[in-house]
């Protein structure tokens, strides 16, 4: 099981202070969202959106913001939003799954380290090892 991070630090957004300049702007909320998804080809919901806003998921914003705090730059000077071949990152993916999430392949693995571990033993301590696979 992986440990979680706990950083010292959190980025959070102010909502009020957003909603405050979206009404400046005589933007909604939904609007907005729109705007953003277009402007961007976001693939998220409006309900994904709205928990972005609720900093559920800010630990990567935190991570930016140090990195262009620390320098004392722009995030522009060195993110750059590049367009991404859609098409190309679902099969990047399902050959990582295929390749890490395969239960079989994984069982495959673990039942060879387990055969070999136990040859070691059988040679070691000229004991037996009983194959439970």
């Amino acid at each position: 099981m992986r440990t979680v991070s706990l950083h010292k630090k959190d980025i959070i957004i102010n909502k009020d202070k957003l909603k405050d300049i979206l009404d400046g702007r005589g933007l909604t909320f939904t609007v907005f969202h729109e705007r953003l998804s277009d402007a961007y080809g976001l693939d998220l919901t409006y309900k994904g959106f709205m928990s972005l806003l609720t900093n559920r998921s800010s630990w990567k914003l935190l991570y930016a913001y140090a990195i262009v705090d620390t320098l004392n730059i722009n995030i522009s000077d060195i993110f750059d939003i590049i367009d991404v071949d859609i098409e190309k990152k679902i099969k990047e993916k399902e050959a990582w799954k295929n390749k890490y999430e395969n239960k079989k392949g994984w069982e495959v693995s673990y039942n060879l380290l387990y055969i070999f571990l136990c040859n070691i033993f059988v040679i070691k301590y000229r004991q037996t090892c009983v194959f439970n696979i």
